[in-house]
C-alpha cells in the first residue's frame, strides 16, 4: 500500500467536504450543492437525468473550445447530434482502433528509447494520446512539431480556465477572468485542428474510401430531414473528440506512469504479468483481457486521479433528497475527486490498493461511488476504448522502461481542465533489457 498526497486540488474544502452526503454552499444569490452520495448522483445523473442538463458553468468554461459541440449541448440540440454522431462512436471500436494504438506505441517507444536525460513524462504522454486521436480521427500521423504545438496550447488554455478549477465551479471566481486570452488560446487550438482537418479533406488520395471518425462525421444525416453538420458543427464535434480522446487518456496514463515509477516492487510484477501473457512479443488485442494486475492499477489510478474533477449541472426544478433540498436554478456539483476519496465509500481512501478493483472485491465497491467515465446518458462514449488503452500502454511502457522519475517529492494533483500534476514529471526512461 501506498500513501499518496492529497495535494492543493480541494484544500479550500473542509475536510468533512469527504464525509458529508451532500454540501449546501451559496455564492451571491446562486445556491450550490455539492453532491457526494453515490444514490442522489444516480438520481441526478442517470433516473432524472434531463431534469439536470450541464450547467452554464460548464458551457462557459469549455465553449470557446468546443463550440455547441456534444460534450456541452443540451436538450433537443444534443439528442439531435447524438443521433448523428452514433456512426463516429462506432469507429470507438476497440479492435478496429488497437492497430492505430500498436502503431502510435511502438513510434513511442522508439522515440523514447533515444532521449538522452530525463524528459517531461506528462507532455511525451499527451504526444502519444494525442497520436492515437489523430490517427483514430484523421486517419494520419501528427508531425512532432505540430505534436508540440498542441501541447503547448492545451497546457496553455488549461492554465487560463478558472471555471474549470475549484474557484470557478463553487462560485468564487468571476467568469470573464482572464476572458480574451482563455477566447485566444482557444483559437489557436481550434486553428491547429482545423489545419489537421484541411490536410485530411486535401489528401492526394481523398478520392480512395475512408472509415475514420471524421469520415463519420462527414457522412452523419439526421434521420428526420437528412441534414449532415455544418462546417462550424463538424469542426465543433472534431474538438470533442480530440479533446476527450486525448486530453482525458493523457491525464489518466501520466498518473499510472507515475504511481507505479515509485513502486518498484510493482513495476517489476507488471512486466512479469506482460512476459507471461506476450512471452517475446507484443502484446496482441486478444491479450488486453488478460492483463488483470494492469486493470487494477489502472483503475486505482483512476479512482485516486480521476480525469474530471468535477462533473456540474443546472437543477430545473426544485428537488428533495431526504433532508436535502436542490432549489431551482442551483449548481450541482458531482465530483469525482471528492466521492472516489469519500471516507464513507471507501477503505482507506488515500490509500493506493489496486487489489480493491480484483475480481474477488469489485463487487464490494457501491454503485454510484466510482465515476471517472460519469454516469447515465451523458456518460463518457469512450469508457471501453479507455480501458482498454490505459492498462495496454501502461503495460508495454513498463515493460519497456524504468522510470526514474527525479522529482517526485515536488509532484502534486491540481485541478485544471483535467487532474494534472503542479509542475512536470521530469524522469529518466532507462530502457530494460
Amino acid at each position: 500500500m501506498l500513501s499518496l498526497f492529497d495535494g492543493e486540488l480541494l484544500s479550500m474544502l473542509p475536510q468533512s467536504s469527504y464525509e458529508l452526503d451532500a454540501i449546501s454552499l451559496r455564492k451571491g444569490k446562486r445556491p450550490i450543492t455539492v453532491v457526494n452520495d453515490p444514490a442522489i448522483i444516480k438520481s441526478v445523473l442517470v433516473e432524472n437525468a434531463a431534469q439536470f442538463p450541464k450547467s452554464d458553468v460548464m458551457i462557459a468554461a469549455l465553449e470557446p473550445l468546443v463550440g455547441d459541440g456534444i460534450l456541452i449541448s443540451n436538450g433537443e440540440l444534443w439528442r439531435r447530434q447524438r443521433s448523428m454522431l452514433e456512426p463516429a462512436f462506432a469507429q470507438l471500436r476497440v479492435r478496429a482502433i488497437f492497430p492505430h494504438m500498436a502503431g502510435a506505441l511502438d513510434a513511442f517507444v522508439e522515440k523514447l528509447g533515444l532521449q538522452e536525460g530525463d524528459v517531461a513524462l506528462e507532455a511525451e504522454i499527451s504526444a502519444l494520446a494525442l497520436e492515437i486521436i489523430c490517427r483514430t480521427i484523421f486517419s494520419y500521423s501528427l508531425s512532432d512539431d505540430l505534436a508540440h504545438k498542441v501541447f503547448v496550447a492545451f497546457s496553455a488554455y488549461q492554465k487560463l480556465l478558472p471555471q474549470a478549477g475549484p474557484m470557478m465551479l463553487l462560485g468564487y471566481a468571476r467568469q470573464d477572468d482572464n476572458h480574451a486570452q482563455l477566447r485566444k488560446a482557444s483559437e489557436t487550438l481550434r486553428a491547429l485542428v482545423v489545419e489537421l482537418l484541411e490536410t485530411r479533406l486535401s489528401d492526394p488520395k481523398g478520392s480512395e474510401p475512408k472509415s475514420d471518425m471524421l469520415q463519420s462525421i462527414l457522412d452523419a444525416r439526421h434521420a428526420a430531414d437528412g441534414k449532415g453538420f455544418e462546417t462550424r458543427e463538424i469542426i465543433d464535434q472534431v474538438m470533442v473528440f480530440f479533446l476527450a480522446g486525448h486530453e482525458t487518456s493523457a491525464s489518466a496514463l501520466s498518473w499510472a506512469l507515475f504511481i507505479v515509477s515509485q513502486l518498484p516492487q510493482m513495476a517489476a510484477e507488471l512486466r512479469a504479468e506482460v512476459e507471461r501473457v506476450a512471452p517475446g512479443r507484443p502484446l496482441r488485442y486478444e491479450d488486453i483481457g488478460s492483463l488483470t494486475l494492469a486493470r487494477t492499477i489502472f483503475l486505482e489510478a483512476l479512482r485516486l486521479y480521476p480525469p474530471a474533477a468535477f462533473l456540474t449541472r443546472l437543477s430545473l426544478q426544485r428537488a428533495v433528497f431526504g433532508p436535502h433540498v436542490i432549489e431551482p436554478q442551483s449548481l450541482v456539483v458531482i465530483s469525482p475527486w471528492l466521492v472516489h476519496r469519500h471516507r464513507s465509500l471507501w477503505s482507506m481512501p488515500e490509500y493506493f490498493i489496486p487489489e480493491r478493483f480484483s475480481d474477488n472485491r469489485e463487487n464490494e465497491i457501491r454503485s454510484g461511488s466510482f465515476i471517472p467515465f460519469g454516469l447515465g446518458p451523458r456518460v463518457c462514449p469512450g469508457r471501453v476504448l479507455a480501458m482498454i488503452e490505459g492498462p495496454y500502454l501502461m503495460a508495454e511502457i513498463v515493460r519497456h522502461f524504468d522510470l526514474d522519475v527525479q522529482n517526485a517529492a515536488a509532484i502534486m494533483p491540481v485541478g485544471r481542465l483535467t487532474i494534472r500534476p503542479n509542475v512536470s514529471i521530469r524522469c529518466r526512461a532507462e530502457s530494460v533489457n
